[in-house]
């Protein structure tokens, strides 16, 4: 699927979700293109999501997010992160700026 910004650019998404006996998945990978709909903010780069949830335990649900965002515009610069919660616990890293944050 692709999604054309009202102003610039284009998002494109992929994925699968998968309703499986012992835990539903889904993924979805998307690829930001000089996206923007306002014409002052414009995003570049890739996103994935993932999602895990067990049958038997839905509270041991598993989010993870990787990507590395760049933006332009009145706005400028970018995020570098790979982030994964379980069972309500963070960890990895985001980036932007020049700081890092780790979980």
């Amino acid at each position: 699927m692709t999604v054309s910004g009202r102003n610039s650019g284009k998002v494109s998404a992929s994925g699968d979700y998968n309703p499986g006996s012992s835990e539903v998945s889904m993924t979805v990978k998307m690829t930001f293109d000089n996206f923007s709909d306002d014409g002052r903010l414009f995003i570049g780069g890739p996103l994935d999501i993932t999602y895990k949830v067990p049958s038997a335990n839905p509270v041991g649900l598993t989010v993870g997010y990787k990507g590395k965002l760049s933006f332009s515009g009145d706005y400028k610069g970018s995020m570098d992160f790979d982030i994964s919660i379980t069972g309500g616990k963070a960890s990895g890293s985001f980036s932007s700026g020049g700081q890092t944050v780790k979980f």
